[in-house]
């Protein structure tokens, strides 16, 4: 399968730091590059931001996601990963992508390369269907295609997270095409950090906000919520019949708690509280091959604004399909 030889072609080039071979020395054109704007990122996912102000994110935001464990934080961010990285047309395939690149930053090492590559097969194949089969063996150059515009890095202490985004400006000068952050676990370091009395958060805050404001980058990251908080909630994760599924809830009742420094909480300009139901699916229930029992979850934003944007959605082999 394409899945397969994509992965074993692209896994030594992600994994292993690809973004230092984008630091060549600046010449006019790139100097040229780095005073025009930033590629829009309007339209990435208008079911999360269409309604915002502007008809979407705009340069320079800074987006988070909080939940509890489990609850879709990371496979949000690998839908909107996709969204970026995949071409608006792939030899006449509409795949409503935005071809941008995009920097990954994995803080809690969940992130699973060969996932990625299914979900891009998959939507590719999918997308192929009623069009053009014949298109459907170019599904490797397709992947390879938007892996292009992927770039990785771990980081497994916050010292090594603030030394690479230091480094990060240099290749994010010389690369206008990257116009994404994603950060999953912006708050992984947060206790280790205070333990040691190092406030390697507050310069981590500080970084992430210079290089929205310099580079114009929108900045996507996820954000545990405190394990203690959620506990009260666990006994709504019993199987339910179809009627109890609650709906998604108000940002009213939302039951945020704020651990990270006040830098980071006046960087956020727009938060999403994610939540995970566990109950009846009607359309899981009809084929026997399936049980009955799935889960479904919710994304509101949590922000005292004059919209309000509640989504519910399912995680599936092809990613995120909101419902």
């Amino acid at each position: 399968m394409a899945t397969e030889s994509a992965a074993k072609a692209v896994t030594l080039t992600i994994l292993e730091y690809k973004l230092p071979v984008l630091y060549k020395s600046p010449g006019y054109g790139t100097l040229f590059a780095r005073l025009g704007s930033k590629q829009t990122v309007i339209g990435i996912e208008d079911r999360l931001f269409g309604k915002l102000e502007y008809g979407g994110l705009t340069c320079g935001d800074v987006v988070e996601f909080y939940g509890g464990e489990g609850c879709g934080k990371t496979e949000m961010l690998l839908h909107l990963l996709i969204k970026c990285i995949m071409p608006d047309n792939f030899h006449g395939i509409s795949m409503n992508g935005r071809s941008m690149s995009v920097v990954y930053i994995d803080c809690d090492y969940r992130f699973n390369l060969l996932r990625l590559i299914s979900i891009l097969e998959q939507r590719y194949c999918k997308a192929c269907q009623g069009v053009n089969q014949m298109l459907v063996k170019l599904s490797e150059e397709f992947i390879r295609i938007c892996l292009q515009r992927f770039y990785i890095i771990r980081c497994d202490s916050i010292h090594q997270l603030i030394a690479s985004l230091h480094w990060l400006e240099g290749s994010i000068s010389n690369n206008p095409d990257i116009a994404v952050m994603l950060i999953d676990g912006i708050g992984s370091f947060h206790w280790q950090d205070k333990f040691c009395s190092s406030n390697g958060v507050d310069q981590l805050c500080k970084i992430v906000k210079y290089l929205c404001d310099e580079h114009n980058l929108v900045v996507l990251a996820t954000k545990s919520a405190i394990k203690k908080q959620f506990d009260n909630t666990r006994s709504s994760r019993k199987p339910r019949r179809k009627s109890d599924i609650p709906i998604p809830y108000s940002s009213n009742n939302s039951k945020h708690m704020e651990y990270m420094p006040n830098v980071w909480r006046k960087l956020v300009k727009y938060r999403y509280i994610l939540t995970k139901f566990d109950g009846f699916n009607s359309e899981v229930s009809i084929n026997a091959n399936y049980p009955a029992i799935s889960s479904t979850y919710s994304v509101i934003l949590d922000q005292t604004l004059s919209v309000e944007i509640s989504e519910c959605f399912n995680i599936t082999e092809e990613g995120i399909r909101f419902k």
